[in-house]
């Protein structure tokens, strides 16, 4: 009997190891299986990283070289009407901004009203958060602008910007480029070219330095403007005038 009970106690022990054998091996089988997990998003990560890097490089625009901006001198790269330096209007505005198309009329007024008695500048300042073609819109501008028709192409984009904000806008500009007499090659090459982005790039960076959150912003003679309307603005610079 007692050899019986030390057989059934072996066998018992055996069975214990096994099992304590079986845990143990799944136990490692499931850490191996996290591991692999974990290496597999750690790579994951790194792979999305690496590719978020790239585009963030590819993308970046150097503006070394391009003038510093200021609110109350022109620069190269503006586009001014009128001649008159002692009074500088600067606009900080969006191509796809309705707000910034509903001050155009504002805007036409003033000049037409002042012509050479004073200086306005449009510049750049596309929200990109809001207005995902604001960017290329701005450049199709500076396209247009170096075959001279800066003006031209700016109030035809104001004029269309429910047609090419909502619709295959490239093409669009390219249509409107077309319309302008402009050499359409050089159109596209100019749209697209480093040069063109760092002007855009050059003037919201200039915006953001001045703290700059919305758009139509105005600064009139370097002072940050709110304007109602024609005669509110017209009471600033005649004041200025006399």
């Amino acid at each position: 009997m007692a050899k019986s009970h030390s057989k059934r106690q072996a066998q018992k022990e055996e069975k214990q190891s096994k099992r304590h054998a079986q845990r143990i091996a799944a136990q490692k089988e499931n850490s191996l299986r996290r591991m692999k997990k974990n290496v597999m998003w750690a790579i994951v990560v790194l792979i999305s990283l690496a590719i978020i890097i790239t585009l963030l490089r590819s993308t970046s625009v150097s503006t070394e070289g391009l003038p510093e901006l200021s609110l109350t001198q022109t620069a190269e790269t503006d586009y001014p009407l009128g001649t008159n330096d002692k009074i500088v209007i600067m606009e900080y505005s969006d191509f796809q901004c309705p707000a910034c198309r509903s001050v155009e009329p504002l805007v036409k007024a003033l000049v037409e009203k002042y012509g050479d008695n004073i200086t306005f500048v449009y510049r750049d300042f596309p929200l990109k958060q809001i207005h995902a073609k604001a960017t290329i819109a701005a450049q199709a501008a500076h396209a247009a602008g170096a075959q001279g028709k800066y003006w031209e192409m700016h109030n035809m984009l104001f004029e269309m910007q429910e047609e090419w904000a909502t619709g295959s806008h490239v093409n669009l500009f390219i249509e409107y480029a077309t319309t302008l007499n402009l050499n359409v090659t050089q159109f596209e090459l100019d749209l697209n070219s480093d040069e063109t982005k760092a002007i855009v790039t050059n003037n919201y960076e200039h915006g953001l330095s001045l703290g700059i959150q919305g758009t139509p912003t105005f600064f009139l003679n370097g002072k940050r403007v709110s304007v109602t309307g024609l005669d509110d603005f017209s009471r600033r610079i005649d004041s200025l005038l006399r």
